[in-house]
């Protein structure tokens, strides 16, 4: 007598999955199919932000900058566009075999009109941006901005950057009489319309293609307000706080003057103010300046990281405009963490034994040297030693 087949066990979540699609389209997934690539990061360029941000910014999702006035917002900006350019604009990778192979492309919504000027050609291009794959969207509105970026995300672009949200402004705010007062609140819907319509935009795109998802980055500005409890505030409501996954806040604290060379390698000493003061001849425009950052809010990451870089203004001292000093603080960090430790006749920048992987990672010496500035001398001309030590810090920090 033949055995009676084993009855099938449906499987409810499956079941309740294929019913739904049919009903809804496909507007479900299974966690485990989620592929890691949408966990990535976009560098941000900036070594002391990568840190922060374990990695940079989270890919397929909303970020933020926002600070005070002159606190480098663009140019952190400017810095994650040039890292994103390195990859490719079929796939988003960084090593491929694509044939046509270009640079990713970006999209700048330049609201305050900054960077259309020819004037800020060279700035762009001295940060390394590829100006060919680099679209500027000067709009008429607010409105218009909201549009516009809900076709760039549904057809693809990688990266999105809008420069400011303080700055988009209602077509009806536009178009009425100054006379006729404003109402209240105007500017804030419009930002928390976008925020809704923009990450609608984003869920769709990644179940069409969840392998290329765009990445949005918003920047936005503190205003003062006549409140002595609430002094400061962003324009645009709090929507924006609740729809962004990262929230990075820069603050420009000081200044540096002028400097002395003293060393060949780059190094120098600052100059007393009173140096300045006394003399006429001497240049008082800042050759860099310090800004401090502190992760506010993320939902990717622990918030609460912070720390300072430096911001370089000029092309001296082998610096370029731009330049967060990414080698000084690696140079720290490798102090920090023991990585910069001495060897036989001298000393050498090696991978701690605690954080080499295989063989190969803990026999790797990436500079060496018989006093420190030879070591600091041959890590600064040594572009590879920094980038190992760069992708070195940020997978093991990271963790912690």
């Amino acid at each position: 007598m033949a055995k009676k087949a084993a009855p099938k066990i449906l499987d409810p979540l499956a079941i309740f999955k294929a019913t739904a699609e049919k009903r809804w389209g496909k507007s479900l997934i299974i966690a485990s199919d989620i592929p890691t690539k949408l966990l990535g990061r976009i560098s941000t360029g900036n070594f002391a932000l990568d840190i922060a941000t374990f990695g940079g910014l989270p890919r397929g999702r909303i970020s933020r900058f926002w600070g005070t006035p002159r606190s480098t917002k663009t140019g952190s900006c400017l810095n994650t566009v040039t890292q994103f350019q390195k990859l490719c604009c079929f796939c988003f990778q960084m090593k491929c075999k694509c044939k046509g192979r270009r640079p990713a492309g970006v999209l700048w919504a330049d609201l305050e009109n900054k960077l259309a000027d020819d004037l800020m050609i060279p700035w762009m291009e001295g940060h390394g941006i590829d100006t060919n794959s680099l679209l500027l969207e000067r709009p008429d509105s607010g409105d218009e901005v909201i549009d516009v970026l809900d076709m760039a995300i549904r057809q693809g672009i990688g990266l999105v950057v809008v420069d400011s949200l303080a700055h988009m402004v209602p077509r009806a705010e536009i178009e009425k009489p100054v006379e006729d007062g404003e109402l209240p609140g105007r500017m804030a819907k419009l930002v928390n319309k976008a925020m809704r319509k923009w990450i609608v935009a984003l869920s769709q795109r990644g179940f069409e293609d969840a392998e290329k998802v765009p990445t949005v980055l918003l920047i936005n500005q503190i205003r003062g307000t006549l409140s002595q409890y609430v002094p400061e505030t962003l324009p645009g409501g709090k929507g924006q706080e609740f729809a962004t996954s990262l929230d990075v806040r820069f603050h420009s604290s000081k200044s540096k003057w002028r400097f002395r060379s003293v060393k060949a390698d780059g190094s120098w000493t600052d100059l007393k103010k009173s140096d300045v003061a006394g003399s006429k001849k001497e240049d008082a425009t800042p050759d860099y300046q310090e800004v401090d950052y502190r992760v506010t809010t993320s939902s990717c990451c622990p918030s609460g990281r912070s720390g300072t870089y430096r911001y370089w203004l000029k092309n001296v001292y082998g610096r370029r405009k731009g330049d967060p000093d990414n080698i000084a603080s690696l140079w720290n960090y490798a102090k920090r963490y023991e990585v910069f430790t001495k060897a036989k006749g001298g000393y050498a920048l090696k991978v701690p034994e605690e954080w080499a992987r295989t063989d190969e990672e803990k026999a790797l010496v990436l500079c060496e040297g018989r006093v420190t500035d030879d070591v600091m001398a041959n890590f600064r001309a040594n572009p590879e030693a920094q980038q190992i030590l760069w992708d070195l810090f940020v997978r093991e920090l990271c963790k912690q």
